[in-house]
């Protein structure tokens, strides 16, 4: 090992405390002495946290060997202009897209977090991906409108033109859920199983359709999960469960997703005062009877 491996693995093995003695002191003198002990306590709990999440009996292998890490050594220069910045430059969608899932994977499998979340590029992504399309993934999703537009009305072979690289975005994106769930399914899970198998994973979309910003029909795909009880291997269409919207809003009213939101957090060992995230009426429909669990 070099001087520098062995200077950095020292740095991320000292305890965050360390670097907080001296405030920490400072606190403990200027508070109460019920305060003090507040504050021992919890100092105390993180140095146990800590030792518990470094304890080589209790990481998997995968958390003591980072080599294989970052095998390109992509680097984000700092930059003025954020739309400048490596990470959002076209040529460097596909790694920094592995760097992400790669990881989101370590997290998960060291016992760093139990939830994360991957978000490839800004809900306004003005770039395109290399090799699927001309146009940026936001303004293919506006296909109804001309190019470079996000309003307006497009020519027959313009739509076409957007729709395309629009769809070749969508299946880009599924590529990547495909390429993750393996890569989950590839990690043992220390506490049995693969990473997969108890692990949760939602994907979706904010819209369903992008043109004029349409929320409802909006798909979700759950996978993973086995050990938790979900159903997988299903289609589920939740259209027409619910009655008909009326008043300044008035069409055709879908199950609202809040129903899987309150199901991932109980599977998560949330229990929730109520079960539909502020929802009532027939669009909070009782979320154990949606047929995923």
């Amino acid at each position: 090992m070099t001087d520098m491996a062995a200077l950095m693995l020292a740095k991320r093995k000292q305890s965050i405390l360390d670097n907080a003695t001296a405030d920490l002191a400072a606190l403990a003198s200027r508070v109460p002495g019920s305060e003090r002990q507040k504050l021992d306590t919890f100092t105390e709990s993180l140095r146990a946290l800590e030792r518990r999440l470094t304890d080589p009996g209790t990481m998997a292998p995968s958390c003591t060997d980072f080599s294989s890490f970052n095998p390109t050594h992509f680097t984000v220069p700092q930059v003025g202009d954020p739309n400048q910045a490596a990470y959002n430059q076209t040529a460097n969608r596909g790694v920094v897209a592995d760097l992400q899932m790669e990881t989101a994977r370590l997290a998960l499998a060291c016992g760093r977090t139990r939830v994360v979340t991957l978000v490839y590029e800004h809900t306004n992504a003005h770039n395109p991906i290399t090799g699927l399309g001309p146009f940026g993934v936001h303004d293919s999703s506006h296909y109804n409108a001309p190019p470079g537009q996000l309003v307006g009305n497009a020519t027959p072979a313009q739509v076409d033109a957007k729709l395309t690289a629009w769809a070749n975005y969508r299946v880009w994106y599924a590529e990547r859920l495909a390429q993750f769930i393996q890569m989950l399914k590839d990690t043992p899970d220390p506490g049995g199983g693969t990473l997969f198998d108890n692990t949760i994973i939602m994907h979706g979309s904010e819209l369903g359709d992008g043109g004029p910003h349409k929320t409802d029909r909006i798909p979700y795909v759950f996978a993973g999960g086995r050990t938790l009880g979900f159903k997988l291997g299903q289609s589920l269409n939740y259209s027409g469960m619910v009655p008909a919207a009326t008043g300044a809003h008035a069409g055709i009213r879908n199950l609202a997703h809040s129903s899987l939101l309150t199901i991932v957090a109980k599977k998560m060992g949330l229990p929730l005062t109520t079960p539909f995230f502020g929802y009532s009426g027939a669009q909070a429909l009782d979320p154990m009877s949606i047929g995923v669990i």
